[in-house]
C-alpha cells in the first residue's frame, strides 16, 4: 500500500489466488479487523489486474509466492494482504501449484477509514505499508460493452477506476478475435474516453502505465481535462489523446457523438462513472438523445460512492 500525494490517492495491491476469476466490473469489500471499528467494510472496485509478482520482484507489494491448493474447495473466502503463514491457514501442502494475481484498488482519502489508510502510508513513508486488511468478494457484474459497435466513457476523478478494467478487456477481446466463443466476440469499433480530473500528475501517470496500450490504436482516443486552477497547459497531445485545462461540456459530448455521421445508425454505448452531477447531466443529454431520435443509444452508470 502507497500514498501517492500528488494525485491523492491511496494504491492498495493484493496478491489472491488466480482461481478467483477476475472481470470488469468486480468490486471486493475491504475489512481491516485490527482497528477500533474493524467490523466496518466498504466496496470497492477493482481498477486492474495482471499476473503476480515473484519474490522480490516489487517490494512495494505484499510479498507473494506460487501457493499449492489441497483443491479449489480450501480457498478462502477472505483473502488478506499479509499473512506469514498462509501455507498453515489455508491447507497448503505438495498438490498443484495455483499461482496469484494482482489486484490493484484506488482509494481516495476522504473520512474516516479511507484519511486511516492515508495516514498509515504517511507514517511508514521509509517502508512499504503492509496493512492486515481482508479482501471479500468479487461481487458485481461485467456489462456487455463489448457487444456495441461505439464505446464512450465519461468519468470524473477515482472513476477512471471503473472504466480502465472495460479497456483492458477491450484490448484483451481485440488481440483474441479469432476466439471459436461467438457470443463473446467483440463488436467494438472505436472508444473513446472523457476523463475529467482535478490532478494532472495522476492523469499523467494512468496514461504512462494504464493507456500505454492504446497510444498507437486506431480504434481509441482519449480527451483528458484538468480542473486545476493551476495547470496551465491549455492542450497537450499524446498520439491518440489530448489533455486540456477546464471542464468539458458532458451534454455537448453526448449530443456530438449521438449525430455523428461516422457512427449514425450504430449501437452506442454510453458508459458513466463519477461525482452525482456529472452523471445527472450524462443521463438527461442521453435521454435528450433518444427523444430526439437517436435509439441505438444505451446508458450504463457505475457506482461512484459508498
Amino acid at each position: 500500500m502507497a500514498y501517492d500525494a500528488e494525485a491523492d490517492v491511496v494504491k492498495l495491491n493484493f496478491e489472491v489466488p488466480r482461481a478467483l476469476e477476475t472481470k470488469p466490473g468486480d468490486y471486493y469489500f475491504l475489512h481491516q479487523p485490527l482497528r477500533a471499528k474493524g467490523w466496518e467494510n466498504h466496496p470497492f472496485t477493482v481498477c486492474s489486474w495482471g499476473p503476480g509478482s515473484t519474490p522480490h520482484e516489487d517490494e512495494s507489494l505484499t510479498p507473494s509466492r506460487s501457493h499449492r491448493f489441497r483443491s479449489d474447495s480450501q480457498l478462502p473466502l477472505l483473502i488478506t494482504t499479509v499473512s506469514q503463514n498462509l501455507g498453515h491457514e489455508w491447507g497448503l501442502d505438495d498438490g498443484h501449484i495455483l499461482e496469484t494475481t494482482r489486484l490493484t484498488f484506488w482509494i481516495r482519502p476522504y473520512d474516516g477509514w479511507t484519511r486511516q489508510l492515508r495516514r498509515q502510508c504517511l507514517r511508514d513513508q521509509k517502508s512499504p505499508s503492509t496493512p492486515f486488511i481482508l479482501l471479500e468478494g468479487p461481487y458485481g457484474h461485467s456489462l456487455p460493452l463489448w457487444d456495441y459497435d461505439s464505446v464512450l466513457m465519461v468519468v470524473g476523478g477515482t472513476g477512471i477506476a471503473a472504466a480502465l478494467p472495460y479497456l483492458q478487456d477491450h484490448l484483451r477481446r481485440s488481440l483474441n478475435h479469432r476466439s471459436a466463443d461467438s457470443k463473446q466476440k467483440l463488436r467494438t469499433k472505436s472508444v473513446e474516453l472523457i476523463w475529467v480530473a482535478k490532478q494532472a500528475t495522476f492523469q499523467q501517470d494512468v496514461v504512462n502505465r494504464d493507456l500505454q496500450p492504446f497510444l498507437h490504436r486506431d480504434d481509441f482516443r482519449a480527451s483528458l481535462y484538468c480542473t486545476d486552477t493551476d495547470y496551465r497547459v491549455l492542450t497537450e497531445d499524446q498520439n491518440r489523446i489530448t489533455m486540456s485545462a477546464g471542464r468539458p461540456s458532458i451534454s455537448s459530448v453526448i449530443s456530438d457523438r449521438a449525430t455523428d455521421p461516422l457512427i449514425a445508425g450504430l449501437r452506442i454505448a454510453i458508459f458513466v462513472c463519477g461525482p452525482v452531477q456529472m452523471c445527472d447531466e450524462a443521463r438527461m443529454a442521453t435521454r435528450a438523445a433518444m427523444e430526439h431520435g437517436h435509439k441505438d443509444l444505451q446508458y450504463f452508470e457505475d457506482s461512484f460512492t459508498w
